[in-house]
């Protein structure tokens, strides 16, 4: 807790100097558990910023940020726009940063699918149980004899 009460007085300082605190004070509201502080702030920031390559930054920790809330497809915007800018500086650190970033969406994005695909099986069984027990009660209702 020490460390993000330092991290927050240091972006604010450095708020104070006239120095832009994000992408680095959105990750820190993320960390503070306010995730919807912090997709709110990243997404000012972002659309104040046009230069790419101070865009790059703000659209990792984006990516980061969506994937949190879970937002997917905005997640996976900020990742392609990454990469767009990746390929246009020829930069191999922004395309392992983009690879990772694709490599995070694609387990949330499972991740998602799975629990679709786990809650359409439970909800099969649980049509099934209640067959059964319709037949159940329709057996007990009829003549033993």
């Amino acid at each position: 807790q020490g460390e993000l009460e330092a991290a927050e007085a240091a972006y604010r300082e450095a708020s104070r100097r006239g120095w832009e605190p994000q992408p680095g004070l959105a990750q820190l509201r993320l960390a503070q558990g306010r995730a919807d502080v912090a997709a709110a702030a990243i997404r000012r920031a972002a659309g104040e910023v046009s230069q790419p390559f101070k865009r790059a930054g703000l659209l990792a920790a984006s990516v980061e940020i969506m994937l949190a809330i879970g937002d997917l497809e905005q997640a996976r915007g900020a990742c392609r726009e990454l990469g767009e800018i990746a390929e246009s500086y020829e930069s191999r650190m922004l395309t392992a940063m983009v690879e990772h970033l694709h490599e995070r969406a694609d387990a949330d994005r499972d991740q998602e699918c799975n629990d679709e695909r786990r809650y359409r099986a439970s909800q099969r069984r649980l049509r099934r149980q209640k067959a059964a027990v319709c037949r159940l009660g329709d057996r007990l209702r009829q003549p033993l004899y």
